[in-house]
């Protein structure tokens, strides 16, 4: 897991996930862009046995230029500004190649990075913690938390996806519906899409859709960049 800093005085405090070949996905490494010189990154916390840290990211309110990018072109002419994002304050032209004027506001963002089983990944955190298993803790919904005080109720997780064993009155409802017909099982069917949601899909042997309830699913979960779950029936 390797990692470069970039001081660019022309953008905000940031992090990004690369990779030097594409066909090899163990060759990812983060870069982080420091943005003003004044701003600062540091590391707050590591843990060598789940080999991820809490990264805080601290920016002074300040002003930069920077060019447009191809899709902010686009967006200022199809709506102005505005369309480009709430930090831009003006748009001009130099040598008829548009820039932007920005202004970064005051914050200290803390980040969760390292690896998740097989790949990198950086998450935002709500506040700042002491500990990376503090920080799991935070991301994890309240229902999946009341979950897992629950004796023979645990959850499940992949990667961004918490799963959790139906209650008995969800059951009941799954029943009913099945049974008048108003929701039927997919079979080898993806998640995102029935929750809105983007990114590689994590694809369940059964799932099932319930108006006005919820997602439910059985059998295996797979996901290209995390292991296989595989839950009970």
């Amino acid at each position: 897991m390797g990692a470069s800093v970039i001081e660019d005085g022309e953008s905000s405090a940031n992090l990004d996930i690369r990779q030097r070949d594409r066909r090899n996905p163990r060759s990812e490494f983060f870069v982080m862009y420091m943005g003003d010189e004044q701003n600062t990154i540091l590391v707050l916390t590591k843990d060598k046995k789940y080999a991820q840290l809490v990264l805080l990211v601290h920016e002074n309110a300040r002003y930069f230029e920077r060019e447009l990018s191809q899709e902010e072109v686009r967006l200022y002419r199809e709506g102005g500004p505005g369309a480009v994002g709430d930090s831009v304050k003006n748009v001009f032209s130099t040598d008829g190649i548009l820039h932007g004027r920005f202004r970064t506001p005051q914050n200290t963002r803390y980040f969760l990075i390292g690896c998740d089983e097989r790949r990198l990944f950086m998450c935002r955190l709500p506040g700042a913690v002491t500990s990376v298993p503090k920080a799991h803790a935070c991301l994890r919904p309240g229902e999946i938390a009341a979950s897992d005080r629950r004796k023979g109720a645990p959850a499940y997780r992949q990667g961004e996806w918490f799963l959790r064993i139906a209650n008995s009155e969800e059951m009941e409802r799954i029943v009913q519906f099945l049974a008048r017909k108003a929701a039927f099982i997919e079979q080898r069917a993806p998640i995102n899409t029935r929750m809105r949601s983007t990114g590689k899909p994590h694809t369940a042997e059964e799932l099932l859709v319930v108006p006005s309830d919820g997602v439910y699913v059985r059998g295996y979960v797979r996901h290209a960049d995390h292991k296989t779950l595989r839950l009970h029936s």
